[in-house]
């Protein structure tokens, strides 16, 4: 891959939380963090929390997600 990026924003939103669990969807953002990671190893991660949503259907997953996401931090 001849890019070589300073920093990925890696944004999900409502849309993925559909009908997965607030796991599932972490585990799917954890694997495309992990595969910027082994690809880019000097390119810097931000991935950003859902945004509250004021729908029933989605508000109760939107902060075990986002508590789930925030594990993903590399201490960095």
């Amino acid at each position: 891959d001849p890019l070589k990026p300073k920093m990925v924003l890696l944004m999900i939103g409502t849309n993925n939380l559909g009908s997965s669990d607030p796991e599932a969807v972490a585990y799917g953002v954890w694997s495309i963090v992990d595969q910027i990671r082994r690809t880019h190893p000097e390119t810097r991660v931000l991935v950003q929390g859902i945004f509250p949503k004021t729908t029933p259907k989605h508000t109760e997953k939107v902060a075990p997600t986002n508590a789930l996401l925030a594990k993903l931090d590399d201490g960095k």
